[in-house]
């Protein structure tokens, strides 16, 4: 999965496995393409509501979601770890995601560093929450627009607004 912020590449999802005959998916290898923009902008949170909502409005077949968010960002203290952990917990739960859960990376080399994991489902209090989420953090991220970067960029462009889609009936 390319993500772009207009035309400008923001990074990639690579694999997205699909199970169930389509109905759940698995993000977790984030690879964003200009590293240091990408933190300086702040727009990480934004960018995984902003991907979970356009799965949900494009593949109507999908009734889960599940996350493992692990992605180390640079050299940084075991402090600024276990913040960006909390910080990933808090985001996935804001997002009406359940089963929540942060736990050490098994990694002597990378102390301090975490995974966290979750499932959001679709149903409408997740949808909700979604949508919140996509709120706040589009107009957190706003502000950022007047930020000199190193690639021109319209913040926002990266899908439609999340338009309520009904349920699937189980077989």
């Amino acid at each position: 999965m390319h993500i772009h912020e207009g035309p400008l590449r923001v990074g990639v999802i690579d694999p997205v496995p699909v199970q169930r005959g389509g109905s759940e998916v698995h993000l977790e290898h984030f690879v964003p393409t200009h590293a240091a923009d990408y933190r300086k902008r702040q727009i990480g949170r934004l960018m995984l509501a902003e991907v979970v909502s356009f799965i949900v409005e494009n593949f109507t077949q999908v009734q889960a979601i599940s996350f493992t968010l692990g992605r180390d960002i640079g050299d940084t203290s075991t402090n600024d770890r276990t913040q960006r952990a909390s910080t990933r917990s808090a985001l996935l739960q804001r997002m009406g995601a359940s089963h929540v859960l942060s736990a050490p990376k098994p990694d002597a080399a990378q102390e301090g560093h975490f995974v966290v994991t979750g499932i959001w489902e679709y149903n409408p209090a997740s949808v909700a929450a979604l949508a919140e989420v996509l709120r706040v953090e589009r107009e957190l991220c706003a502000g950022f627009a007047s930020m000199p970067r190193s690639v021109p960029s319209r913040l926002g462009s990266w899908t439609r607004r999340l338009l309520p889609r009904p349920r699937r009936q189980a077989s």
